[in-house]
């Protein structure tokens, strides 16, 4: 897995945590993501931060999967999900007089998906802080 070519000098690492790149091909990796909404009481307030939409996911973060989680388990990948990003035009950022809101009222979170040795999605879940 490791490619050679990234290695990080050992007084580099974090603790004992030895850092490895992956260098596999660029591809976009999505998730079947349901509409999500908020409580209707705010859903019909400007901006609308809890009006259902389709969510995209951004900034994935990819590692060798851990041994013994699954026999075709050879990735994991975390994934944000968020309503305020600036990736493309579905951003409420993006529109034009938008009313303030509450920082904590549009969705965020962090999922976690699992992958096969094609990158093919096996299945995902929410990652939940305590």
């Amino acid at each position: 897995f490791p490619d050679p070519a990234f290695e990080i000098p050992s007084g580099q690492w974090i603790g004992d945590q030895r850092p490895a790149v992956i260098r596999l091909p660029l591809e976009e990796l999505s998730l079947p993501l349901p509409p999500i909404g908020g409580p209707a009481s705010m859903q019909r307030r400007p901006p609308h931060p809890a009006k259902p939409r389709v969510f995209s996911v951004f900034n994935p973060a990819i590692t060798e999967a851990p041994r013994g989680l699954c026999p075709r388990c050879t990735y994991v990948v975390a994934l944000r999900v968020d309503a305020m990003h600036q990736c493309n035009a579905s951003s409420p950022l993006l529109r034009r007089n938008m009313p303030q809101s509450a920082p904590g009222a549009w969705f965020k979170g962090t999922a976690l998906a699992v992958l096969d040795a094609d990158r093919r999605l096996l299945g995902w879940t929410w990652l939940l802080p305590r």
